[in-house]
């Protein structure tokens, strides 16, 4: 007893403590505990005193979502006032002129599936998408947080009311889903009666409406744009103009055509937001390439540099934060500062990482898994041939993530990226502390575009000089590995592409 009393006299002014502090919590930070004050956003827009959002209700209640975002769950709510409701029904004819595909499609691209507060969005596409699968965009005007604009169009008037299931904002406009292609979005813009025109005569148009190519695979493309404002600072005040400007002469139609291939030019077969520029050189549906550049929050489009290799920002094409990420259903579009003429970018140092292969990069998070040569749509290979992911801790900056093949008397290839022209010396390395097992290292040579290196490769030799070749087209390549002495293992890492001048 004189042991218990003892403990209880030690640790009274703890348990004081403790009692105090739970006492007070409110004190110390209301929102640590607070339950949300909205159990639904459905609720908050229903409780809403002055009924600001009943047209809004209105279409939800239409849809086959009210149930839905009316229980748990872990969303984004964007939500439109009853003006902004009003004036898109009028627009499109009243309620009843709306098929209830429409409504459900509607009322989904205002429904993000995750959490979102407006200090967690960032310049650019959303962390994730909305309930259609399609990404919303964000811009920030001059006030920051409080001119805040979801694609292009609609300003935030209320943002981060927090509720049950989601986080609530208030947008001015009704913010309506993706569904025609980059012509046709390009085309309704009175901004770009030019270039427009441009991709009408040349026949490209229906091509640029596209979603899918005639074997399945999505199309997504970037388009790079002037407005006629643009052209005008050039003299070029119509599409006439332009043509004459080119030399174009009148078959547009003809991939040759100096008019078809400016067009092609501003065209890039990737889709490429804002938060994917880079520094890399784009191949377009032409047969020249884009060089991209990032420097100090500038986007450069063909960057410029004097005689002493420093880059000249204000001679360079630009584009600006508040031109970019405008969107169609098959891709995006950013709006430059200065006409872009079709020009050949240098030759550039190039590295070929296979952990940048999306099936490869997959094994990245596993770590061990193994993925075999036919599970990767770029690569292709004859006998046994499968794919490991190994990380190794180690200083190098490419020796850190290596793909370990398993190749038993066959081969493998793989489809580089597009690479400007040019001559270039190719190196190969591997992980040089890999170490299979007695009898797994593997001995191969290489193949670049069907032709065979003189140099054979053995596992563990670091930048192996496979050679110069001389690509005369800006067009991917093939590498092949073909395995000697009954095949064996060995640790891929990186091969390079330096230019040869």
């Amino acid at each position: 007893m004189k042991d218990f009393k003892h403990i209880i006299s030690k640790y009274a002014g703890a348990l004081v403590v403790a009692v105090a502090l739970l006492a007070s919590c409110d004190d110390i930070g209301n929102d640590t505990f607070k339950e949300p004050k909205y159990q639904t956003g459905i609720q908050y827009m229903e409780e809403d005193p002055d009924g600001s959002y009943d047209r809004w209700l209105e279409i939800v209640k239409a849809s086959d979502y009210y149930g839905l975002l009316n229980a748990r769950g872990d969303y984004t709510f964007f939500a439109c006032d009853n003006e902004s409701v009003e004036a898109f029904l009028a627009e499109k004819g009243g309620m009843g002129a709306l098929e209830k595909d429409y409504v459900n499609r509607l009322v989904r691209n205002h429904v993000v599936m995750s959490r979102l507060t407006s200090f967690g969005m960032r310049q650019g596409p959303m962390p994730d998408t909305t309930m259609n699968g399609d990404y919303l965009t964000v811009n920030f005007r001059e006030g920051g947080l409080n001119n805040m604009l979801i694609n292009h169009q609609a300003k935030i008037t209320e943002r981060d009311v927090e509720c049950s299931n989601g986080m609530f904002h208030t947008v001015d406009k009704v913010l309506e889903p993706l569904k025609e292609g980059l012509s046709s979005v390009i085309s309704k813009d009175a901004r770009f009666g030019i270039f427009a025109g441009a991709v009408e005569k040349t026949g490209l148009a229906e091509e640029l409406d596209k979603l899918t190519a005639e074997n399945g695979d999505l199309l997504r493309y970037t388009v790079l744009i002037e407005t006629d404002d643009i052209y005008k600072k050039e003299g070029i005040n119509n599409l006439d103009a332009l043509v004459e400007k080119l030399g174009a002469g009148s078959d547009f139609t003809s991939p040759t055509n100096a008019l078809n291939r400016f067009v092609r030019y501003h065209v890039l077969g990737v889709k490429l937001y804002s938060t994917r520029f880079r520094d890399y050189v784009f191949p377009t549906l032409g047969k020249e390439m884009v060089r991209m550049m990032v420097r100090d929050g500038s986007y450069l489009i063909n960057p410029v540099f004097d005689d002493f290799g420093g880059l000249l920002t204000e001679k360079s094409n630009k584009v600006d934060l508040f031109n970019m990420d405008f969107q169609g259903s098959n891709g995006v579009f950013h709006i430059l500062d200065k006409v872009m003429y079709e020009e050949s970018p240098e030759p550039s140092a190039f590295i070929y990482d296979p952990c940048d292969v999306p099936e490869l990069d997959y094994l990245r998070h596993k770590r061990r898994d193994f993925v075999h040569v036919d599970q990767i749509k770029s690569w292709r290979g004859q006998g046994h041939v499968s794919f490991e992911y190994r990380y190794m801790t180690s200083s190098a900056l490419y020796e850190r993530d290596n793909i370990v093949s398993y190749v038993e008397n066959g081969w493998f290839e793989f489809d580089t990226p597009a690479i400007i022209k040019g001559k270039y010396r190719l190196n190969c390395s591997f992980w040089q502390e890999w170490n299979g097992g007695p009898g797994a290292k593997s001995t191969v040579r290489v193949y670049v575009d069907g032709k065979l290196s003189d140099r054979i490769v053995k596992q563990g030799e670091d930048n192996v000089d496979i050679g110069v070749f001389e690509f005369t087209e800006n067009k991917t390549h093939v590498i092949r590995f073909e395995s000697l002495v009954g095949g064996g293992q060995f640790a891929f890492d990186r091969i390079s592409f330096t230019p040869v001048k």
